[in-house]
């Protein structure tokens, strides 16, 4: 098995996987292993196929062909998004490699739709006995992607301009603003009445971090905000789940269709209770944390995030 040292740290290559593991030692000098990373060329591959797919989308919303060299025009896109999609799991896995709770490397998820992905999911492959833990984890993962949402937006909206609203074509994507996308939207610019704001796609790359993030803190089954109302009240964690999954299907009737699909969604896959009880071990620190995850969602959060202009 070839391996590579890297501090504390082992980067093995077994077969076609790699495995990223952390080594520590006993009392006694035996060297154990504290954490590890499978990294799957599965894994890798839906890694590259992401990024192709979002560059492509990139370049089309730009007016480029996605079949011809002009795609790599769409990088201005997909770069910034694969950046805050990567922050978003680089959080999850510095929590679980504090703890030394074993994962799988982060599964990104190309899609033919108007972004290009599905964002990433990882897979825990040991069970968390502490509540507290389990807050973090959930935590880390949307506070980072956050974070990197607002440089990108703050240099996307720089770059941004405004156009008449009879200019817009028929087709067109108008975005609902998050509170925090928002403001910073009225200091870069003032838009003058009968005016709109036409993002950049660095910008749109912003807005979809704030959007997956709220998307990640809706608190239903297994989400990352699931798994906080679950490390704060399991006992109530499934009923706030149907509670959840039943406001966005209503949601969806009023102000955007979208949220009767994740509605639909949550409800049928969402809701289950996740089969044990951890340890309660929640304190101020941890409080301190869902406060903060909370105040992200309701910064992040836009109740009709899409509307096509025709």
């Amino acid at each position: 098995m070839k391996k590579i040292k890297i501090g504390n740290f082992y980067l093995l290559k077994d077969r076609a996987n790699f495995i990223l593991v952390e080594i520590t030692q006993t009392e006694s000098f035996e060297e154990k292993i504290r954490w590890e990373m499978i990294i799957t060329p599965s894994q890798i591959f839906l890694f590259l196929s992401t990024l192709l797919t979002t560059t492509a989308m990139g370049a089309i919303m730009q007016g480029f062909s996605p079949l011809s060299k002009d795609i790599v025009k769409g990088f201005i896109f997909s770069l910034p998004l694969i950046f805050i999609l990567a922050s978003h799991e680089l959080g999850h896995i510095l929590a679980m490699r504090k703890y030394g709770i074993r994962s799988s490397f982060p599964y990104f998820i190309p899609a033919p739709n108007i972004i290009g992905t599905f964002g990433a999911i990882m897979i825990l492959r040991e069970k968390i006995n502490e509540s507290s833990k389990i807050l973090k984890i959930g935590a880390w993962g949307p506070i980072a992607g956050f974070l990197a949402a607002i440089p990108v937006s703050i240099i996307g909206l720089n770059l941004s301009s405004i156009v008449e609203a009879s200019a817009q074509q028929e087709g067109m994507i108008k975005l609902g603003s998050p509170i925090l996308f928002s403001v910073m939207e009225k200091i870069i610019f003032k838009v003058p009445d009968g005016s709109d704001l036409l993002l950049h796609p660095i910008a749109f790359a912003g807005w979809i971090g704030f959007f997956v993030t709220a998307i990640n803190l809706i608190p239903v089954g297994q989400t990352d905000g699931g798994h906080i109302v679950f490390s704060i009240t399991p006992h109530f964690h499934k009923t706030i789940s149907l509670i959840t999954s039943l406001s966005l299907v209503i949601f969806g009737l009023i102000f955007w269709y979208g949220w009767i699909i994740w509605g639909i969604l949550t409800l049928i896959l969402g809701i289950r209770s996740i089969p044990y009880l951890p340890h309660q071990d929640i304190g101020k620190n941890e409080k301190i944390i869902a406060i903060i995850s909370l105040l992200i969602f309701i910064l992040s959060f836009t109740i009709a995030p899409i509307e096509i202009k025709y």
